[in-house]
């Protein structure tokens, strides 16, 4: 199967399900950041008990507040290194979804093709069986052949698929 080497030229390929991905990485990213914050708070105010708390909490920010500022700054490295990793997911997912629109609208569509590092390889030649499938039973509908000869073709092709491994 031909290989789609090309670059990316969208950064989100699905907004809604990247950006729920960045969100709940940012969002967990966050909380440990705050936790950690909080409990390195904890750990050194008990050794400051007695001092005023303006001096406690210049000592707390002298000791931690380096590691805070770069916990802090790697929240949108992880965001972004994400994003990168879901667009191998999201991007193969568009494509048959694509297809499977084109071919919901009686159009031929184009065969699917998945960058070489993208995931689910074995998905975009399944999909393109099912599409070749499909447009070679249009077809022998058109050319006027007995519609229950075609289905019935069409359902044994199915489990021989099915049954060959294939589809798991």
């Amino acid at each position: 199967m031909k290989k789609n080497k090309s670059k990316r030229s969208k950064f989100f390929v699905d907004r809604e399900f990247q950006g729920a991905i960045a969100k709940r990485i940012a969002l967990h990213w966050g909380l440990l950041i705050c936790l950690y914050a909080i409990g390195m708070a904890m750990l050194h105010l008990t050794g400051q008990i007695g001092k005023p708390f303006e001096e406690q909490f210049q000592s707390y920010l002298n000791n931690y507040g380096g590691t805070l500022l770069f916990l802090a700054s790697l929240t949108p490295v992880f965001v972004y290194d994400s994003i990168k990793l879901t667009n191998r997911l999201a991007g193969p997912l568009h494509r048959v979804r694509r297809g499977l629109k084109a071919l919901a609208r009686g159009q031929e569509g184009d065969p699917v093709t998945f960058r070489s590092n993208d995931f689910w390889q074995d998905m975009a030649e399944d999909y393109n069986r099912v599409r070749d499938r499909v447009l070679a039973a249009e077809k022998t509908l058109s050319d006027g052949e007995n519609v229950h000869d075609v289905l019935q073709s069409s359902a044994e092709g199915t489990r021989d698929f099915a049954q060959s491994g294939s589809c798991g």
